[in-house]
C-alpha cells in the first residue's frame, strides 16, 4: 500500500542514532532523505558560569570551573554508565543551589 505525505518546506524531520550501532543503521532507502550533522559535547563550564551569573553569583566562573571539575572526577570514580554527569545533572544541582540561596536571603 503507497501513502502520500504532502510536507511544506518549513517541515523537519530530526533523528537521532548511534552508527556504531548496527540495530540502528538507517535503511539504505531513507539515506538520501537525511542530511548527517553531528554534535559535539557541551561546554559544561560555559554552561554552569551562565546559569551562576544569570542567578547573581559574582565569582559564577570560579564556581563553574570548581563544579566541572568534581564532575569529571566523578566521572572517571563511578563512571557514566549508571550515573548521568552531564548537563542534566549540572542544571539541576545549580537549580537547588539557586533555592537554597534563595530560601537563605
Amino acid at each position: 500500500r503507497e501513502t502520500s505525505v504532502h510536507i511544506t518546506n518549513t517541515f523537519a524531520c530530526l533523528i537521532t542514532y548511534a552508527p556504531t550501532s548496527s540495530s540502528a543503521s538507517l535503511p539504505d532507502s531513507l539515506r538520501p532523505y537525511f542530511r548527517i550533522s553531528v554534535l559535539n559535547l557541551p561546554e559544561l563550564s560555559v554552561i554552569a558560569e551562565v546559569l551562576l551569573l544569570a542567578h547573581g553569583f559574582k565569582n559564577a566562573q570560579d564556581l563553574a570551573n570548581k563544579l566541572v571539575a568534581f564532575y569529571k572526577l566523578a566521572t572517571e570514580l563511578f563512571g557514566s554508565t549508571s550515573h548521568d554527569w552531564g548537563v542534566r545533572s549540572i542544571r539541576a544541582v545549580l537549580q537547588f543551589v539557586v533555592a537554597r540561596r534563595l530560601a537563605a536571603a
